[in-house]
């Protein structure tokens, strides 16, 4: 790459042209704000429980706030505006399904189906390149956890880990088949090491499978 296609963000007039004066200031508000480590102890799981009991006007202040600065959209559709403005400023898009903490089949399966989606979604838009996963989003953190442990799992567990291991194989196997990369996510110290190992047995066989 030409390096005068790399953003040069001393520059704040290039760097920043694709925003309006007032959404810089509003971001600059709200990073003021969460430099408050106290206030976002107190807001975060405040306003998660708020969203969970469907408090009038809470979804819709977080919406304004947080969401707009840090997510592209609800649906794929929906942030296809973001990713074709970034596009049109040459900077690139991986996407990344908020999902994770999950423990429910019904939970794990309809991550599995939105990361798939995900993958033939970037497969279709070149400024797409790869998509990002978190497997915290395709298993319980409790088998996690155990693996991790050493403990001895249970025969239920062990169906239940190698369901885990095949959503993330389909995943992989589909980014191999479109061309896409996969990044997966770092995430809590007392899970990293069974991650990382489901990482490192995903590369040995799809490389084995090429």
């Amino acid at each position: 790459m030409n390096k005068n296609q790399y953003v040069d963000f001393s520059n704040t007039k290039v760097a920043f042209s694709q925003k309006s004066n007032r959404e810089l200031k509003r971001t600059i508000w709200l990073f003021r704000m969460m430099s408050h480590s106290w206030l976002i102890d107190i807001l975060a799981p405040l306003s998660t429980r708020l969203i969970r009991w469907k408090v009038p006007l809470v979804k819709m202040i977080v919406k304004s706030t947080i969401f707009r600065q840090f997510v592209g959209g609800e649906t794929l559709k929906e942030s296809l505006e973001q990713i074709d403005g970034l596009a049109r400023k040459g900077v690139l898009t991986i996407l990344d399904y908020g999902a994770e903490g999950k423990s429910t089949t019904k939970e794990l399966d309809l991550a599995h189906r939105q990361f798939m989606d995900a993958i033939t979604f970037a497969a279709s838009h070149e400024s797409v390149v790869a998509v990002c996963v978190k497997i915290s989003a395709l298993s319980a953190n409790e088998l996690l956890m155990k693996l991790q442990d050493g403990s001895t799992l249970t025969t239920d567990e062990k169906t239940w880990y190698n369901l885990v291991r095949n959503r993330l194989d389909t995943l992989c196997a589909s980014c191999y088949e479109h061309q896409v990369k996969i990044f997966i996510d770092a995430e809590e110290s007392w899970i990293q090491d069974t991650i990382d190992a489901l990482e490192a047995e995903m590369m040995v066989r799809n490389f084995q499978s090429v």
